[in-house]
């Protein structure tokens, strides 16, 4: 146990000998209790204040609901550090311990208090600080160890950076500006992890457990629980064959994994319980509107003369032309899109595809004069097929104020 005096460590021992011996300590001055124990203190003549440092090594700030804390929390209960490290919630402003303002965020009161953020590298400060407590989380074999290490860069990079789309209100989700995209990436990613994942196991890089498993694992119950009652994914999707006998394996025989899936997923009912999916597009809301006319032209039921097409934005010509130029630009999946005033911040990435296809078709089709784009919104507007789209006219004089 030692004392802080500002960013310094000593011991008690050496702050009373020296203080009583150089007068600015009195034996009254010392805490009347005169043990060490969390908050107490020792007063000086004057005003200087040396407070105890706390009677833990750490603590850390944490949701039981994070996954990215959740790999830090299987390996302090794995190790059984709980006598070590307080686990707590931040009890104010995130950015008072974290200038990112996220957790985790471990204060090492062993080093002066040092805040380390980024979940992987309190992880690993657990995992070499205790390393002869436990499970070491450091395989035997070079060949492992470096597995553990590109799993946990791989999850990082690719994994997190897309979780979002699973539960967040709207984009972006890492680079996608739509939530069908991050999740076609998601699970092109677990299909690419299930290819590291080792054949034998029973942990993802071999027969002893590494850092992968505690950072894969606290995400995994994310998948596990979202994906499947949200979105409609089968487990086999969320998990391959070695993933799912490594997620089985745990479940059955690691406390500790069970332990952080127990906490991750009674956070995730309290996200249920206040709706949290309920204005989520593609999860508990969906487009129940009836299909239309461009149904059938986006499944070629119905010829239509495209001019322009990619994977987000149709363009064709109007059957009933209003100008010499007249080109319908639709987006390809309605989502929810019947009409321009449902668009939410949901939509905005295919609303910006929508217009950069308008300047693209301008360009192409070498309108030199001037055009209009025109969206009709309602009934009253004239909107007949409720599907979004943009008409484009010119080749003609366009009278202002419109009809």
């Amino acid at each position: 146990m030692g004392l802080r005096v500002g960013d310094v460590f000593v011991s008690v021992s050496t702050v009373l000998l020296f203080g009583l011996a150089q007068g600015f300590l009195t034996p009254a001055s010392v805490s009347p209790q005169g043990s060490l124990w969390t908050g107490a203190s020792i007063r000086a003549k004057g005003c200087t204040r040396i407070q105890m440092m706390a009677g833990k090594d750490a603590t850390l700030y944490d949701f039981p609901v994070s996954n990215n804390g959740g790999r830090c929390r299987v390996v302090i209960y794995d190790k059984g550090l709980q006598d070590k490290i307080e686990i707590k919630k931040p009890d104010g402003p995130l950015t008072s311990i974290n200038p990112q303002g996220k957790v985790p965020v471990l204060i090492d009161h062993t080093l002066a208090d040092f805040q380390i953020f980024e979940s992987d590298t309190i992880l690993r400060h657990l995992v070499h600080k205790y390393a002869e407590t436990g499970p070491s989380y450091l395989p035997f074999t070079l060949a492992a160890r470096t597995k553990s290490d590109l799993i946990c860069r791989f999850h990082d990079m690719y994994i997190t950076t897309v979780q979002g789309c699973m539960y967040k209100a709207a984009p972006p989700f890492g680079t996608f500006d739509n939530r069908e995209d991050a999740l076609k990436d998601l699970k092109k990613q677990m299909a690419l992890l299930e290819e590291l994942t080792d054949s034998n196991g029973p942990y993802l890089c071999g027969a002893e457990k590494s850092m992968a498993d505690a950072t894969l694992f606290a995400t995994g119950v994310f998948l596990e629980q979202i994906l499947p009652n949200h979105f409609g994914w089968t487990y086999q999707e969320v998990f391959g064959p070695k993933l799912t006998k490594w997620w089985d394996y745990l479940l059955a025989n690691e406390a500790a994994f069970q332990k952080v899936h127990s906490e991750i997923i009674l956070g995730i009912q309290g996200w249920e319980e206040k709706r949290r999916w309920s204005n989520i597009l593609g999860a508990d809301l969906q487009d129940l509107a009836p299909a239309t006319v461009f149904d059938q032209i986006l499944a070629k039921a119905l010829p239509s003369q495209v001019v322009f097409e990619n994977d987000k934005v149709l363009a064709f010509r109007d059957i009933a032309p209003q100008a010499p130029v007249h080109i319908l630009v639709i987006p390809k999946r309605r989502a929810g899109l019947t009409a321009l005033r449902k668009a939410s911040r949901e939509q905005k990435g295919v609303l910006g595809e929508m217009l950069v296809a308008v300047a693209e078709i301008v360009r192409q089709e070498n309108i030199e004069g001037g055009y209009r784009v025109i969206v009709n919104d309602g009934e009253e507007a004239g909107q007949s097929v409720h599907h979004l789209h943009m008409h484009i006219l010119a080749g003609r004089p366009l009278a202002w104020p419109p009809g």
